[in-house]
């Protein structure tokens, strides 16, 4: 409550409307985790579960790209960071799914053979 009438004082009504919706989103989804299981929020998901390596790579690369190329797009420069972030979150996720849970699986494999990991 302390931070909407923050918003209101501070930011404005359209800065309070954003918190309210944030909030609203926010106790939907602990009451009612499943109506975030379809559209937008199944992709979102994906991204979730690969976050991982997207938190490794965002800095270096992404910023990277952008301060190198955005400046090549001239009139379209503002739609550069967005395209870098979704293609990102596609390159993470395809990682994930290429990369990680292929070696997950093989190392859970190789560690827990027959129940037992080779130190026991």
């Amino acid at each position: 409550m302390l931070g909407f009438c923050a918003c209101i004082l501070w930011q404005g009504h359209a800065a309070a409307l954003v918190y309210a919706g944030a909030l609203l989103f926010f106790f939907l989804f602990i009451k009612y985790p499943g109506v975030f299981a379809h559209g937008i929020f199944r992709a979102l998901n994906k991204v979730g579960v690969a976050s991982y390596f997207l938190y490794l790579i965002h800095e270096n690369i992404g910023v990277l790209l952008i301060s190198r190329y955005g400046g090549y797009f001239h009139g379209f420069s503002g739609l550069f960071p967005p395209v870098v972030m979704v293609g990102l979150c596609l390159f993470s996720v395809c990682f994930y799914h290429v990369v990680e849970m292929p070696v997950s699986k093989f190392l859970k494999k190789v560690m827990f053979k027959d129940g037992k990991t080779e130190n026991s």
